[in-house]
């Protein structure tokens, strides 16, 4: 199993908004989630824990079988079960044309032909779209997709833009740097209106981090006709063998997945004076944030803030 020492940290958010963040150095599993067992979720990695000399381990996205309680003592450590999501992922063998015509209904198949038709009728093209790798991440992608960012809900409300010179964009640099990155762009006569960014990880899975469209094109469905482009070329990378959609739901993960794994992103760690203090105002915070989110939620508060971003932004 890949572990790495570093940094686990663990962001302080009050609704959608980061306000703090605290960073204490243990392990985080690297290891694909389709290469996990369910048992990582029920034992603490106590062998790892020790070779490190560390005492707190992360798994951002744990595959498992049932609910756990959301706080125990296992093996002498305290898990905490930090969330639970849904994991999708796209299994890249065979033919893109397999994939297609046997993981699609039949209603999903026409739908994608009509966003085709829409798009070609008001371009006057078909699909203009490019990847990016290396040097060209900072010289030609960045640009594009940061102008993009700024304009959608997930930079106005969720704090998830791309912004210059921020944390997001450091990591990018030196993720291109290692020849890991690509990003993807849509065109309409030579604008971009849409993109998505992922990384290649050793085990060849890519995993899409970041994406997004400009809102005034929102009738095209430009992010399903990239997504498209994007899954259909993956097909002939002989580098990639696994698309991870990363964690949580949404239509357009259902929609291009191939399977679909219950998950939780799991803390263990020693009960240390100084873990608990951190811990436990890291669950204070969480909770409270979870339960205003859910009054949002209720009240259909978000929903209207979501609404007047996008207008703000026409």
């Amino acid at each position: 199993m890949l572990w790495k020492r570093e940094k686990i940290r663990l962001p302080f958010r009050i609704g959608t908004k980061t306000f703090a963040e605290s960073a204490i150095t243990g392990i985080n599993c690297y290891q694909h989630i389709s290469k996990l067992s369910p048992a990582a979720s029920t034992s603490a990695p106590t062998r790892e824990l020790k070779k490190f000399d560390v005492s707190i381990a992360c798994y951002s996205s744990c595959p498992v079988e049932a609910s756990l309680p959301e706080i125990s003592l296992i093996d002498r450590y305290c898990r905490y079960i930090v969330c639970y999501f849904p994991h999708y992922i796209t299994d890249v063998s065979g033919s893109f044309s397999d994939y297609f015509q046997h993981g699609f209904s039949k209603n999903s198949k026409k739908k994608i032909k009509q966003i085709r038709n829409r798009w070609a009728a008001h371009s006057g093209a078909d699909i203009d779209w490019k990847e990016y790798q290396g040097d060209e991440i900072e010289a030609a992608f960045l640009p594009a997709a940061r102008k993009i960012s700024c304009e959608t809900m997930q930079h106005k409300l969720l704090d998830r833009g791309l912004v210059a010179g921020g944390r997001r964009e450091a990591i990018i640099l030196q993720e291109a740097q290692a020849d890991h990155s690509r990003g993807y762009l849509l065109f309409d006569r030579n604008t971009p209106v849409a993109f998505s960014y992922g990384v290649v990880d050793e085990s060849k899975v890519l995993m899409l981090e970041y994406g997004g469209f400009a809102p005034e094109y929102r009738r095209w469905s430009v992010g399903t006709l990239l997504d498209h482009s994007v899954i259909e070329h993956v097909f002939s990378d002989p580098d990639i063998d696994v698309i991870d959609f990363g964690e949580g739901g949404g239509e357009y993960k259902k929609r291009f997945s191939t399977r679909q794994l219950e998950a939780a992103s799991i803390i263990y760690f020693q009960p240390t004076l100084k873990n608990i203090a951190v811990m436990g105002a890291y669950y204070l915070v969480t909770k409270t944030s979870n339960g205003l989110r859910y009054l949002l939620l209720k009240s259909n508060l978000l929903e209207k803030a979501k609404q007047l971003a996008g207008q703000s932004s026409k």
